[in-house]
């Protein structure tokens, strides 16, 4: 009985193996594109290194969404800002949205006066290898990415300083990354 003691002791402490479910297999066998990274690469960038500063005093750190609409071939940079309602009182809801539009666009040095950074900073840069050169990827592509960029902000007051923020001021604008138009939707609720 005593001899047999190691072998069970090898059993009873060998880790117990177990495949991976069909779901986390589909995932290890997905390999990730450039879409993928390049999108990953912005929403860091944007989120993580708080490249956008709210020009008004804000509840919380804004929220940005970096992602690609399959529908409509854009890739888009949304952000929603939460100010404080007297800051909205000095620096109009309209204001707030265009300055951080005018601000992606300096970043990504799609504006006036920024474009000697674009090859350094552009947007397309984040869709390209780091540490190495590929061949054969398209001479084009910074300046494609560049066309389907749209930029969106949304800015939400609230009197009251909580939820419902839709309840005082709202204001949303739009832009492309590259040309100087800018479209609004604004609604003020007057008590």
């Amino acid at each position: 009985m005593l001899r047999h003691l190691p072998l069970a002791l090898v059993l009873l402490t060998t880790p117990i193996l177990a495949e991976p479910s069909p779901s986390i297999s589909y995932l290890m066998n997905e390999p990730v594109s450039m879409l993928d990274w390049g999108i990953y690469r912005l929403q860091s960038l944007i989120e993580y290194q708080g490249v956008i500063e709210a020009p008004v005093e804000t509840f919380q750190k804004q929220i940005c969404l970096v992602l690609y609409d399959w529908d409509t071939n854009r890739l888009r940079l949304s952000f929603m800002i939460y100010p404080r309602f007297r800051s909205l009182q000095k620096t109009p809801a309209k204001q707030v949205c265009s300055s951080i539009v005018m601000r992606i666009r300096q970043i990504f040095g799609c504006a006036p006066g920024w474009e000697s950074t674009r090859r350094i900073t552009g947007i397309g840069t984040h869709f390209h290898h780091r540490f190495y050169e590929k061949k054969d990827y398209p001479e084009t592509l910074d300046r494609d990415i560049e066309a389907i960029t749209y930029i969106d902000v949304r800015v939400n007051g609230s009197r009251t300083g909580q939820a419902p923020f839709d309840q005082a001021v709202s204001c949303a604008c739009e832009g492309s990354l590259l040309g100087p138009e800018i479209r609004y939707v604004t609604t003020e609720i007057k008590k």
